[in-house]
């Protein structure tokens, strides 16, 4: 039997749903933090032969990642296929190649250390 307080609830059952909100807020806030450092962070440059910059393929990579990432914190599960689904535009570059692999492990290992 609950016995309702003044509020119309026990302060128990206030005091767990305000620890429930913290730990909701505070898991969200991994995930949010995961998400801005996949759309915003970039990748370290993987040099070209002879240091040219990252061949015209990359930007419109990124672009489209960064796209469909960026819609909600959801699609960070999917990230290793949403790369695979668009790395035709880079499979010409061998460098651009590595730089999007190391795109997609940093994204994945943040991802698997969420709890």
């Amino acid at each position: 039997m609950i016995i309702m307080g003044i509020n119309g609830y026990d302060s128990n059952i206030r005091d767990r749903l305000f620890i429930y909100s913290v730990i909701q807020f505070r898991y969200r806030d991994r995930w949010t933090a995961v998400l801005t450092r996949a759309v915003l962070e970039e990748i370290p440059p993987v040099m070209h032969k002879g240091g040219s910059p990252p061949c015209s393929d990359r930007a419109p990579f990124h672009s489209k990642i960064v796209h469909e990432v960026g819609r909600d914190l959801s699609t960070l599960t999917r990230f290793s296929h949403t790369i695979a689904q668009h790395s035709s535009r880079v499979d010409e570059c061998t460098h651009c190649k590595i730089r999007s692999e190391n795109w997609r492990k940093r994204v994945d290992n943040e991802v698997a250390a969420i709890p």
